[in-house]
């Protein structure tokens, strides 16, 4: 229990001039009382009668006078309780955990004679000076945001060096191009807060007048100018010009120039005026050149091209050389030799560098069998040497890690004492290669089973909760290592139960008869510790319950050791805090309660962004967003997301609940407003959805309903072909379910893992809805590395709608029937002209979709990649009428440009079959993958 203490001002007397540090107050008192040689002056006459050492009141004010109320995580700290006789540790222990805030610059206890002749103390808090509000005044256009984080000043951080902070921004402002830039930091008060102003004069922002590329010839030259993009008349950019030094680096080193370096010079000529110099020291033209029986086409274009990644220098050939002799041993040449040798030519313009590959005789696997097998151990044993297989090469490595694999599965199975000794014979060469007869012999020594598991010095816990903590069971084999797991599962347990300080021993004697393992674990406990009180500091925006609602623990829990880490990753997870501390406050007295001090430091509110793009429906499109988090304190979101196109624009608002402890919200609520311009018809459609999330047999799943009318308009297909109510606003007023799976190592560029979305959906009569259907779409995407960079992407996808009721079987309205065809689905086809059409040639698109894609990435040079691949499959108008033989098929190639934003990609598809008058291939432009 916390105990009450008064924040007034203006109670008792505030004596600043005889105030005492709390250090110095706690000594006077531990000397032999307050007033055994007098106070200090200003004290007042304060009790001398120990037995009136019996603390009456604590007060905590504020140094200034203040009469704001002190927080309430400041009184929380304080240990010295009224009524309570006075406790000199009791008072350092207190303001040492108010220090431990870090909110104050000094605290000071003051103690007077109350009327009642008792001690009254009162605590004086000074706090920091904080930053409030920082301005930038005569900042460049369009700098304000990196200015800002140059300063590196943080609204609510205490005031820091303000010239080293200049310094630091005009460092910046220089490496842009202003040379003469100055920058001065003004603070004023304002209360306790300050609000600091700077003032930019940044002068001219220099340009460059001239560059220069010295050490290289003139056309070589002309390629590292351009791979700079410097030109005369450029504003000068340090920053932007070292980030591209590791291009030009790259681009002599693709020339031969391997042991090439370059350095970028610059010459002042005034402010506004910069000389460019490129220093080259090219070296000499490397040459790579392998021989000896061992050199192959392969390996010296590997060599070179692990040369050509990195700058020569000894390293990077033994490297290299090291490489080439693993290359060797993996095809089985386990006494290969290679050697390097470099020698210059052309009076040292021209260096060949000889790597001599002497491979010796190539060695193959001829049978792999083992001696001493223990009895019912034949398939352990045939399962660990399987892989060894007859005609394989031999490596060294992995004949070790079996040999080391055999005794660990052996011991895994109780054979405790287990060793395993290889042995290689040699055997008659066989079509140039030389067979091992490659054997294990096998000393496995008696099994030991695990016998009675005895828990001593357990405390509060029974042993069949601990049995089930360690993991093991009477009888199983004995295995050393799961001694240990066992052993760290308990002392987890422990230091999560309250005992931080748990050791334990373990010993386990193995009877020589009945080779049973007697498993005791000496358990030292240590003190029990629980949670005493939780103190939250750093709050300015964010309710103390929403934090509260997410800790792992209360008052008065047992203190565990992962609870602390855990209490730091759920507020990391919330999203609205720029740094998370937890600490536990060290008692001055031996106590079993540890205080926690959560200190968090809340980031900005309110976030604005912005983008531009292209789509092959949209066409060019930009787009911002304005999001304000943490509402009401409580870690809500609210959201407001614009697109614009030339083929349309898309307004949505959202409301975002608060992420619960394991990730999913609770309540999403959206409107929206969106207009399209489709070939076949243009619509305006608007709607409101609500959205929660559940998680169902182990798998998230989120549950949603819409309500959305949508005007048709500029009609280009026959009214027929929509649906029955055409002329009238559709209302469609549906709920869904959705599950999605998600293991790529890169949404944006997944080289490995999957992507899987079901999305089923009910619009109904009873839900309000003018056309009642039924819709299902399933989406699985598949990445596997195929090495060296290349992936092979696979994509399915099948949707499926039906109408219900009096519709039937009719399609469903055209703003939620599928398409298909273009960038995304079936790249042989225009944009939706993968599926039906009418007879004028404009899509109608259908209630089934099957699409089916299979795509091969593969680096070209540099940022830039291709791909081959085809499609196959459609949009077919009702799902009864579909036939197999009506699928369409496409093939072709592409290429992909990594860019910061995602590949942007060029695709070319060409039709497969009887097309018609249509045309045979189609051009694609956008940007991120297909799939």
């Amino acid at each position: 229990m916390w105990m009450s203490v008064s924040t007034a001002a203006s109670d008792p007397p505030r004596l600043r001039a005889g105030a005492l540090s709390a250090g110095a107050f706690v000594a006077v008192l531990l000397g032999g009382g307050l007033a055994s040689g007098g106070p200090p002056a200003g004290f007042g006459q304060l009790p001398n009668d120990p037995a009136s050492r019996q603390v009456e009141s604590v007060t905590v004010v504020w140094a200034d006078g203040s009469v704001e109320p002190v927080p309430e995580a400041v009184s929380r700290l304080i240990s010295v309780r009224p009524g309570a006789r006075l406790r000199p540790l009791a008072v350092r222990e207190s303001v040492k955990q108010i220090f431990a805030l870090g909110r104050f610059r000094d605290v000071r206890v003051l103690p007077h004679t109350t009327p009642a002749g008792r001690l009254g103390l009162v605590f004086e808090l000074d706090p920091i000076p904080r930053v409030a509000r920082m301005e930038i005044h005569g900042a460049p256009r369009g700098e304000i945001e990196d200015l800002t984080a140059a300063l590196a000043i943080e609204i609510g951080e205490p005031l820091p060096d303000l010239r080293l902070r200049a310094e630091a921004a005009e460092a910046w402002l220089r490496s842009i191009g202003y040379l003469a830039a100055e920058i001065e930091i003004r603070s004023t008060a304002a209360g306790r807060d300050l609000v600091l102003e700077a003032f930019l004069d940044p002068g001219p922002r220099a340009q460059v007048v001239s560059l220069r590329v010295e050490g290289v010839p003139p056309a070589l030259g002309g390629e590292l100018r351009r791979t700079l993009g410097i030109s005369t008349g450029r504003p000068w950019s340090e920053v932007e010009i070292e980030a591209r030094l590791p291009a030009v680096q790259q681009l002599l080193r693709d020339r031969g120039f391997l042991a090439s370096t370059a350095r970028l010079d610059f010459d002042v000529v005034n402010p506004a005026e910069v000389r460019l110099r490129l220093m080259v020291d090219a070296g000499p033209e490397i040459r790579i050149a392998l021989e000896g029986p061992g050199s192959s086409d392969r390996r010296e274009r590997a060599a070179a091209a692990r040369l050509s990644e990195r700058r020569l220098t000894p390293d990077t050939l033994e490297e290299t050389r090291r490489e080439l002799l693993d290359d060797l041993r993996r095809d089985g040449h386990r006494r290969a030799r290679v050697e390097v040798q470099s020698t210059d030519l052309e009076e040292g313009r021209l260096r060949i560098i000889r790597f001599s590959l002497a491979p010796g005789p190539r060695f193959s696997i001829g049978t792999a069998s083992a001696r001493g097998v223990p009895p019912g151990e034949a398939e352990t044993v045939s399962a660990v040497l399987s892989p060894l297989r007859a005609g394989m090469p031999f490596r060294e490595r992995e004949w070790s890690a079996t040999v080391d694999g055999l005794r660990r599965a052996l011991r895994r199975r109780g054979f405790f004492q287990a060793e395993v000794e290889p042995e290689i014979v040699p055997a008659p060469p066989e079509a140039g290669t030389l067979p091992l007869e490659l054997i294990v012999r096998i000393d496995a020594g008696p099994a030991a089973t695990v016998g009675e598991v005895r828990f001593e010095g357990r405390g509060p816990f029974p042993p069949a909760e601990l049995l089930e903590i360690s993991g093991l069971q009477t009888g199983s084999p004995y295995v050393a290592e799961e001694i240990v797991t066992a052993r760290k599962s308990l002392e987890s347990f422990y230091r999560n139960r309250g005992f931080l300080e748990a050791v334990l021993e373990v010993q386990v004697p193995v009877d020589p008869v009945s080779h049973r393992a007697e498993v005791r674990f000496q358990i030292h406990r240590g003190d029990y510790f629980t949670v005493g009180g939780i103190v939250i500091a750093g709050l300015e925006a964010t309710r103390e319950s929403a934090v509260r609602g997410r800790l792992p623990f209360e008052e008065g829990d047992p203190l565990g050791r992962e609870d602390i880490l855990e209490v730091r990753r759920r507020l990391v997870a919330m999203g609205i805090f720029r740094t998370v501390e937890v600490t536990l406050l060290d008692p001055e007295e031996p106590v079993s309660e540890r205080n926690v001090l959560i200190r968090v430091v809340e980031g900005p509110r309110t976030s604005i962004g912005y983008g531009a793009g292209y789509s092959e429906r949209e066409q060019i499109r930009g787009e911002a967003e304005w999001t304000r988090n943490n509402l009401f304190g409580r870690n809500h979101t609210l959201s407001l997301f614009a697109r614009l196109s030339l083929k349309g624009n898309r307004i949505v608002a959202t409301y975002r609940g608060a992420e619960n402890v394991a990730g999913n919200v609770p309540v999403f609520i959206s409107a929206f407003r969106e207009a399209q311009d489709r070939e076949s018809l243009d619509f305006v459609r608007t709607g409101v959805g609500v959205q929660f999330t559940r998680r169902v047999l182990g798998r998230d799943l989120f549950f949603r309903y819409d309500f959305t009318t949508s005007e048709l308009s500029d009609l280009k297909i026959h009214p027929n072909q929509i649906d029955r109510s055409f002329a009238d606003d559709l209302w469609l007023s549906s709920i869904s379910v959705s599950a999605v799976s998600d293991t790529r190592d890169d949404p944006v560029d997944p080289r490995e893992g999957r992507f899987g979305i079901v999305d089923l959906k009910w619009s109904s009569a009873l839900l309000g809805s003018r056309a009642p259907f039924i819709k299902g779409l399933g989406q699985q995407y598949l990445f596997f590395p195929l090495g060296g960079q290349v992936v092979f992407a696979a994509a399915g996808r099948l949707g499926m709608a039906w109408t219900m009721g009096d519709d039937a079987p009719a399609l469903v309205p055209i703003t939620e029937r599928f398409f298909a065809g273009g960038a995304t689905t079936l790249r042989g086809f225009r944009l939706d002209r993968g599926g039906p059409l009418d007879e004028s040639g404009y899509p109608l698109g259908g209630n089934l979709l099957i699409i089916g894609n299979l795509e091969v990435r593969f680096p070209i040079f540099g940022s830039l990649r291709g791909a081959v691949f085809s499609d196959h499959g459609g949009v077919y108008g009702e799902v009864r009428t579909f036939r197999f033989r009506d699928l369409r098929h496409d093939v072709g190639a592409g290429l992909r440009w990594n860019t910061p934003l995602g590949p942007v990609r060029f695709d070319y598809g060409i039709r497969i079959g009887d097309i018609g008058d249509g045309r045979r291939g189609q051009w694609h432009f956008t940007i991120g993958h297909a799939f």
